[in-house]
């Protein structure tokens, strides 16, 4: 393998992981928008028996969270399970190319 492919590799690996880390940080702005919902939500969560014994309320408070880490890590797993967000919709979701390409083509911004 030559320099430019190498080159282009790193490249691509840098652009697909800092993409990953602006999708989560992003996410993490949600924290603002759920904040006036979430003490009602923690507490309808409360009222299950998942929930109760020690820790519960903490578990229920990330549940209704928008942290970075809980986003970094579901898009690792959808990564190694699937090899990205296509794999995901294509495998688990069964859609078609065709759909694929539209759900693409409404979603990309082009400048």
């Amino acid at each position: 393998m030559g320099y430019r492919e190498i080159s282009l590799k790193v490249q691509i690996s840098t652009y697909i992981l800092l993409t990953a880390v602006l999708v989560a940080e992003e996410y993490a702005l949600s924290q603002i928008g759920l904040a006036p919902s979430r003490p009602a939500a923690v507490a309808r969560l409360m009222k299950s028996p998942v929930f109760a014994g020690e820790g519960g309320k903490e578990r229920c408070e990330r549940m209704v969270g928008a942290r970075s880490e809980s986003m970094s890590a579901m898009l690792d797993m959808v990564r190694i399970k699937w090899g990205g967000a296509e794999g995901y919709v294509r495998d688990f979701c069964n859609l078609s190319s065709e759909e694929i390409d539209k759900v693409r083509e409404v979603l990309i911004i082009r400048r």
